[in-house]
This record gives C-alpha cells, structure tokens and sequence, in this order.
C-alpha cells in the first residue's frame, strides 16, 4: 500500500487505541467501526451487519494474538456473542485488513473517505 494510505490506516488505529498500548482489542475496534459508507453496502450487495462479520472473521483468519472465540452480529447489529474483548489485534493485521480494502479502491480521496467514514 502507498504511504500516504498507509498514514490514514496508521491515524485510524492510534484514534483506536487511545491509551497507546501495543494492540488493541477486538471489541474497541468494533465499538468503532461503523460501515455504513462501505462501497459494499452503498451499492447494496452487503449488510452492515455481514461487512462487521467479514472484519471480525479476516482478524480470525489472520492471527493477531489473544484467543478468538467468536463475536458475531445480527441484521440489527446486535452482538451474536461477546466474547472478543481477550482478542487484540496487532498494527501489522488492522494495516493487512485495509490493505486488502485498498487494492478495491483507485482514488487516493476515496479511500481517505471510505477510511474516515468507517471510523467514529
């Protein structure tokens, strides 16, 4: 990914882990992660509810540390389970996530839009 994307991932993840720490867990992530303006859901193939899934399965997946036993949500966003709160994730694998978002998006300011939208 280009620097200047990689600065916008990187800004995201330090407005996440406010307290600085090495990593930060999945529930703070997903406290924040909003993705209403996600290119999938604007274009109506994808819920809310499947692209914060899709966020929570790619960290499974990837690694990252901690144990995982899974925090699914509903339609309405609600919590399936809430057991991610000992599941941290490092920099390399939130920057490795938005990575795979980049390479779906050409414009510079897209992806700074898409990145800032995504993030309360």
């Amino acid at each position: 990914m280009i620097h200047s994307r990689s600065r916008l991932v990187r800004e995201a993840y330090d407005r996440i882990n406010e307290v600085n720490e090495e990593n930060v867990s999945v529930d703070e992530i997903m406290e924040r992660f909003t993705p209403d303006k996600h290119p999938d859901v604007l274009a109506g193939r994808k819920t809310t509810a499947q692209c914060k899934n899709e966020l929570i399965a790619f960290f499974d997946v990837t690694g990252g540390g901690g144990t995982f036993a899974g925090s699914l949500v509903n339609a309405d966003g609600t919590k399936i389970s809430s057991s991610t709160s000992d599941r941290t994730i490092t920099f390399g694998h939130f920057m490795d996530y938005w990575a795979s978002i980049s390479s779906t998006i050409d414009s510079d300011s897209d992806f700074e839009t898409f990145l800032r939208a995504c993030f309360r």
